[in-house]
Formats: structure tokens, sequence, C-alpha cells
């Protein structure tokens, strides 16, 4: 019979789940952030919601369109048929709940089809890599909050 102590049983858990073979989704296969200025969304959000918008309804419906190409891939199927008994449908139903988002993934080039109305190709998740935040290091609390806290700072000498 085995017997193993609190810190020899958990070193032995640790290691039987380190060698279990992992699994992991990847995808690799992205299609690119679009590069269009800030001036050309500035407008289009003006002039399709409202001046007014708020900042966070404004990246909502943005994330909300790039975190979704499946429903882009649908919404551009259904606008170009490709059988003879198949009708054209310009704004499907979850493009008419959410508005004019047609229009902005065609801003974002989100479009699986040209302007003659020939396919190009298949959206595939959207690469966040250019908009990813720069992540800093910083202290959690800013200030002292308890008569036990020590004080301590960073400094940073620079010769001059």
């Amino acid at each position: 019979m085995f017997y193993f102590s609190g810190f020899s049983w958990a070193f032995f858990l640790f290691l039987s789940l380190f060698l279990l073979p992992g699994v992991h989704a990847a995808t690799t296969d992205q299609t690119p952030f679009s590069n269009i200025s800030f001036q050309h969304f500035s407008n289009f959000v003006q002039c399709h919601f409202s001046p007014h918008i708020s900042l966070a309804t404004a990246l909502l419906v943005l994330f909300s369109l790039i975190e979704n190409p499946d429903l882009l891939n649908l919404h551009a199927r259904q606008a170009h048929p490709a059988y003879h008994n198949e009708k054209k449908i310009q704004a499907s139903s979850w493009l008419k709940c959410l508005s004019q988002l047609h229009g902005l993934s065609e801003l974002l080039q989100l479009t699986l089809y040209n302007s003659t109305g020939q396919f190009q190709k298949k959206l595939r998740p959207i690469s966040l890599s250019e908009i990813e935040p720069i992540w800093i290091i910083c202290p959690i609390s800013m200030t002292c909050t308890t008569s036990t806290c020590k004080p301590v700072h960073l400094e940073q000498l620079t010769r001059t």
C-alpha cells in the first residue's frame, strides 16, 4: 500500500495532470482587421446612428460585428443567391435587429463578395491582434488605505 504525504500527493497529482494530453482550439486562418481610418468610422457612426451615441454603444456594435463572422457569412450568402429558386435577401432578420450593421460590415471590408457580386472567400474569425491592448504592470492600489500600510514607491534615476 502506498502512502503519500501532503506534498508528495499534490506533486503526484500535478505531475499526472501535466502528462495528460491537452487539447485547445486555435485558429490560425483569420481575416485581418480592417485598416479604415478613424474618420471614416466616426463619419459612419454619426451618419447611421447618431452623433450622440455613447462610446460604449459604438464599441458594442463594432465588437458584435467582428466577433460573429459566421453571421456575416450567412448574411452575405443570403444577399447573393446562387440557385434558381433562391430569393435575394438584402437584410436578414438578425441584421434588421442590429440595424445598420450591413453598412458597417461593408465599411470594415468584411464582405464575401466584390463590387460585381463575385464570391471572394468565406470570412474567418477576425484577427484582433492589431487592436490588442498594451498591458501595463502597475500596483492595484495607488495609495495606502490602512494604518498598517507601509508606503513604498518606484524611483527612476536618469542621468542629466
